[in-house]
């Protein structure tokens, strides 16, 4: 009997596993893959908890690599960089499910002491910036040609690994300014951060766009879909650095063509 009631709880367990739809979430490498992994889980758990899916998470050893990933659909989710995620909809056919509920900016930052108080103060500077395919590179190109610079002539842009690589770059006086990240701007310690002072932020962006290759179909990226927008109510959801999840529209993906062009 005791045997009889093992192979029944045995054969249940495969069922439920049987029934699960296998899905790949692709996150982008926006750092390190073991922090990209911890930081999402808590989507993953509660996507497998409240859906019929069992996905599984990964990244990518860099950018090209998931890239390259990404044009071979060997994700079936992609969790992205807002103008990688319009350039993957628009020329690979992703179909967009949520967006976070965070926006993307970046703040300027020079010495205390320098005079440079406005981006037109840029002209003839050096400025590190992290790679030309981030969001934050294309965004601080656009504010420049809008403040009447040419950011290919009228500055030098010194292309750093890291955010913190660009403002140690200011600190050691290898360039005049940088544009960082606002959390990381919060988040640096007192003793560097008195030396160091504020002087414009780019415009806002959309947060990290979710999107699915384009043979998923409609009823799974529907219950994706509701499962995230549900997600916002846990109490677990205030631990996720992006926020949360809403729905985005179409205007909001065309605002990003500009940025997406970097991919082309």
């Amino acid at each position: 009997m005791r045997f009889l009631w093992f192979f029944l709880l045995a054969t249940f367990i495969g069922h439920i596993h049987a029934d699960s739809k296998p899905l790949v979430l692709g996150v982008i490498p926006y750092v390190t893959t073991s922090k990209i992994i911890t930081h999402n889980n808590i989507v993953r758990k509660h996507l497998n908890n409240t859906t019929d899916f069992d996905i599984s998470l990964v990244s990518a050893k860099n950018l090209k690599t998931y890239i390259k990933n990404m044009k071979e659909y060997k994700y079936d989710i992609i969790l992205s960089a807002p103008h990688l995620a319009r350039y993957a909809q628009k020329n690979y056919h992703y179909q967009p499910i949520v967006v976070s509920d965070h926006t993307i900016s970046g703040v300027y930052i020079t010495k205390r002491s320098s005079s440079i108080s406005s981006i037109p103060d840029l002209n003839g500077k050096v400025v590190s910036l992290i790679s030309p395919k981030s969001i934050i590179h294309q965004m601080v190109l656009k504010q420049a040609r809008e403040s009447g610079l040419d950011p290919h002539k009228d500055m030098k842009i010194k292309v750093v690994k890291t955010f913190n690589n660009a403002l140690y770059d200011v600190i050691n006086g290898y360039s005049h300014a940088t544009v960082t990240g606002i959390k990381i701007w919060k988040e640096l310690p007192s003793k560097v951060k008195k030396d160091l002072k504020q002087f414009a932020k780019t415009d806002p962006t959309t947060g990290f766009i979710l999107l699915a290759k384009p043979d998923i179909s409609k009823e799974t990226i529907s219950a994706i879909q509701t499962s995230l927008l549900a997600f916002n109510q846990k109490s677990y959801a205030k631990k996720y650095l992006f926020n949360g999840f809403k729905l985005i529209t179409d205007k909001d993906m065309e605002s990003l063509d500009l940025f997406a062009k970097t991919f082309e």
